[in-house]
């Protein structure tokens, strides 16, 4: 079993007059519950960590063509995707037909086979950020569970006279012998070990691609002195790799010099309608979408750039979410933007913004969306001005009909110092080490 955390994005148009029938179905989800309700239940899920539920409006591009109304059906899971979406069809599969009967092309049979091979038809490609890889929906509870238990000793051991004057192996060393002995607890004696499948599936491709640009690098050089059939692949490999990053971008420099279209502030109203349900302690969730700017090379700029952040996804970091998605639904003309975070959308907005390598990140995508600070360069700009920016954000901003999440008590620092916790708890430690290990609790 793989252990690495992905995102499942489904997008279908919704049939011409069954809009408000969907709403209604979603809205009795919403009210009784996404974890468990007399339609779908999430909760009956054991590789699921969220799910968001949306309907995005009909809208129009910048130089007037419709986007269609759409339903989008989004999980975050752990483990193979295949397993995932199989495993949402057969829990019950005439709930998802509830729900699925209002998007074209659903099928008029009702099976978890027929439900499976709808949701794998309009399955789109995203690109997919978790703030907490290699962790699962049982990891999560169980790596809770196990620092409570570690701290509830703590907290009794420090009255123990002579306690205080151990060092922090001898300390360290008590802890193991208490987890020994629970059998609650037993799960955690065997040291954590990250599995090779998991890791080639995250960083696999990024190793392929970076070897094949090594190697057509090479050929580049070596073609000038040793010409044949092999270097002359490589060379235009290279060359074509160079190409797809340089034509886009001097066409979206070109595409830059257009005057600034601003997007129409939001109200008052409509901001507090969206915050007002940001009503959860820990986590909240944000959905935001909207048509790009104008241009054609706007969705094929976009395109590229997703694809390439997909491979280096694993090294972004951002301190308060859980997981975030990208991707284009309508042909490229319409951006999606998913997002599972601590605190509220306005603090989690800023965190974009809180730095200059992030502006960069964050213009290099939004940058192509409507109303969002022009760029230059697709990195230059953008996201410095802040005012315009959190406009663009909020006038974008949709409101998610539904949507899940597990463990509601953990945020994502305390998963990750979860998983350290764990993973320190066995193998050998200098007493320094033992020392910063105890920090964590």
């Amino acid at each position: 079993m793989t252990t690495t955390h992905n995102g499942l994005a489904i997008s279908a148009r919704i049939k011409e007059g069954h809009h408000e029938a969907l709403i209604k179905t979603l809205s009795q989800i919403n009210d009784q519950g996404a974890a468990h309700n007399e339609i779908y239940s999430f909760g009956d899920s054991k590789t699921t960590h969220f799910a968001t539920l949306a309907i995005l409006p009909e809208e129009r591009t910048l130089s007037g063509k419709s986007l269609p109304s759409r339903f989008l059906f989004l999980t975050s899971y752990t483990g193979d995707r295949k397993k995932h979406v199989r495993e949402l069809a057969e829990n019950n599969p005439e709930g998802l037909a509830e729900i699925f009967k209002h998007c074209e092309g659903f099928p008029s049979t009702i099976t978890p086979g027929s439900i499976y091979r709808y949701m794998r038809k309009y399955t789109t490609i995203n690109t997919f950020y978790t703030g907490f890889q290699y962790v699962t929906y049982e990891d999560v509870g169980k790596e809770y569970e196990l620092r409570e238990a570690i701290e509830n000793y703590l907290d009794e051991a420090c009255n123990e006279p002579g306690f205080k004057n151990k060092s922090a192996l001898e300390i360290r060393k008590s802890i193991q012998d208490v987890v020994k002995s629970d059998p609650g607890l037993s799960w955690s004696t065997k040291p954590y070990k990250r599995s090779l499948r998991s890791y080639l599936k995250l960083l696999g491709p990024l190793y392929i691609l970076g070897v094949i640009l090594g190697v057509s690098l090479i050929c580049c050089v070596l073609v000038f002195f040793w010409a044949n059939v092999f270097t002359w692949i490589g060379t235009m490999i290279f060359l074509s790799f160079v190409g797809i990053l340089v034509v886009p971008l001097v066409l979206l420099r070109i595409n830059e010099s257009r005057p600034f279209e601003s997007v129409a502030k939001p109200t008052d109203k409509r901001i507090y309608d969206i915050v007002s349900r940001e009503k959860y302690p820990i986590k909240n969730e944000m959905t935001v979408a909207g048509p790009l700017k104008r241009g054609w090379i706007r969705p094929v700029f976009l395109f590229i750039i997703l694809r390439l952040v997909w491979f280096v996804r694993a090294f972004a970091y951002i301190p308060t979410v859980h997981t975030a998605r990208w991707f284009q639904v309508d042909g490229g003309k319409r951006i999606v933007f998913i997002a599972y975070f601590d605190n509220t959308s306005e603090a989690y907005a800023h965190d974009f913004v809180d730095s200059d390598k992030r502006i960069r990140n964050l213009n290099l995508i939004f940058g192509n969306g409507h109303g969002f600070p022009p760029t230059k360069w697709a990195v230059i700009g953008g996201g410095r001005d802040r005012e315009k920016y959190i406009t663009a954000v909020r006038a974008q901003q949709k409101i998610t009909n539904v949507w899940y999440y597990t463990h509601c008590h953990v945020g994502i620092l305390n998963i990750n110092n979860n998983r350290a916790i764990r993973k320190g708890l066995w193998g050998d430690m200098s007493e320094n080490e033992a020392r910063q290990w105890l920090l964590l609790f």
